[in-house]
């Protein structure tokens, strides 16, 4: 695994993953249009246990997204950040799982592309989310 960027977090230089990070297409966000778009889906891995999820615009910084963590989240994922490793792109079933989280319910993905397949977004029987490939024509 080659290591050629690095991102500060909490003071200290974590190394980014080169890779190629999937990338999730959304119709609109939570929080409103202007989160529309395409987003990266990164995992920060860490001394303290679980990593954890984030995204950002294609090509910006990974790290932007967990210093710019709100009271409340920097409260839970304190030790997570004092402790991080690296940041590495996710895979398909942590996308799956940041989709499926509550806070994250009024976000509409419609489309994905990982590991140089086209997906698309749909619902499980179980109101969560999956991602599934696309066939070629």
């Amino acid at each position: 695994m080659c290591m050629t960027r690095t991102t500060e977090i909490d003071g200290r230089n974590i190394p980014i993953e080169a890779g190629e990070p999937p990338v999730v297409c959304f119709l609109r966000g939570a929080s409103g249009e202007h989160e529309a778009g395409p987003w990266e889906f990164w995992s920060l891995e860490s001394e303290a246990g679980k990593p954890i999820f984030g995204r950002c615009r294609p090509r910006s910084d990974p790290g932007q997204r967990f210093r710019d963590m709100g009271p409340a989240e920097l409260a839970k994922y304190r030790e997570n950040l004092a402790t991080a490793t690296k940041i590495s792109p996710a895979n398909k079933s942590e996308v799956e799982d940041w989709l499926d989280l509550d806070a994250h319910k009024g976000d509409v993905g419609h489309t994905a592309y990982m590991k140089g397949q086209a997906m698309r977004i749909v619902k499980t029987r179980k109101n969560g989310f999956r991602c599934e490939p696309i066939p070629e024509e």
